[in-house]
């Protein structure tokens, strides 16, 4: 959503357009957009062609005072050369905090990125073949917040096992969101390497998102040996982590890991529980369960602040 008291920037060699109800600043090429809202914040929302990425180049190159924080880009097919610009159009932006990849797809080839030394924030959804991004985000930036979710059959086990261990070195990571893991015989060993490598000895860690991996009862089980340590980890989701009936055993490691005493938040939505998981979990979430016994389902978000 775009800020209603943005004020444009003319960037030079851009033909401005301003709505002056939203104060959106749309340049010549349809789909991108600057706006400030505190921050500096580049939007790119429909495909460019390497001529046009040139041309944001050049004009980014001619406003050396312009301080962009936030680049989110979308709906981007990159090839070789696009790629190419697009990452020395990023080398533009030495105060780049915020970086969004969506529904993107890089190319085979190696990409020259830039130094992210001040990224803080980096979100990448269904960004294809984004591995060599990931890692060198990972490798040169201090990271708070890490959204990914990738497609299952762009990272192998070895794959997510350099990126565990290179989280492990990730000392200010708050809030991190692992979504579309590997599926069946294949999710247990990724998800022990990243227990192992990283949460066991995370600290400052307080937001995880496992949402959308099909969890059983080792993996519960190897979550809650790891995260019952964690007394900074107070919000946890595990939405469509359980979307068929398991038997009691399953259930009892699913009660126990939901269980953590320190969550004051947890989101359970899109689950299709076995009613023996109900009591199990209201013993922990009491007035806050709303169960449908027509579909099975248990949980929407909870917040244990309603509680008091």
């Amino acid at each position: 959503m775009t800020p209603t008291n943005a004020k444009p920037y003319a960037v030079p060699a851009y033909k401005e357009r301003t709505d002056v109800n939203t104060r959106k600043s749309n340049f010549c090429q349809p789909g991108v957009t600057l706006t400030q809202d505190g921050i500096w914040t580049l939007r790119i929302e429909s495909p460019l062609k390497a001529a046009e990425w040139r041309e944001l180049l050049d004009a980014l190159t001619k406003s050396p005072d312009l301080q962009i924080s936030e680049l989110v880009v979308s709906r981007q097919t990159f090839d070789t050369e696009s790629s190419a610009l697009f990452a020395r159009c990023i080398g533009q932006m030495p105060g780049l905090q915020s970086l969004h990849l969506t529904l993107c797809s890089m190319p085979a080839d190696k990409v020259n990125w830039p130094p992210l030394t001040n990224l803080q924030n980096l979100h990448l959804d269904w960004a294809v073949q984004s591995y060599a991004l990931l890692m060198h985000v990972l490798e040169t930036s201090a990271l708070t917040r890490l959204f990914f979710r990738g497609a299952r059959a762009d990272i192998g086990i070895e794959g997510h096992g350099n990126i565990a261990k290179t989280l492990g070195r990730q000392d200010k990571l708050r809030d991190l969101t692992l979504r579309n893991l590997p599926a069946g015989a294949a999710l247990a060993p990724v998800l022990n390497t990243y227990a192992s490598s990283f949460l066991e000895h995370q600290t400052t860690l307080a937001c995880l998102d496992l949402s959308d991996n099909p969890l059983t009862q080792s993996e519960c089980t190897r979550l809650w040996e790891v995260l019952q340590k964690k007394t900074a980890l107070t919000s946890l989701s595990l939405a469509g982590c359980w979307m068929y009936n398991r038997d009691a055993s399953d259930a009892e490691a699913l009660a126990r890991l939901v269980s953590l005493e320190n969550l004051v938040s947890l989101d359970l939505s899109e689950n299709d529980f076995p009613e023996s998981v109900v009591p199990m979990c209201s013993r922990r979430w009491p007035p806050i369960l709303s169960w449908n016994t027509s579909t099975s389902t248990v949980f929407t978000w909870a917040t244990r602040s309603s509680m008091h």
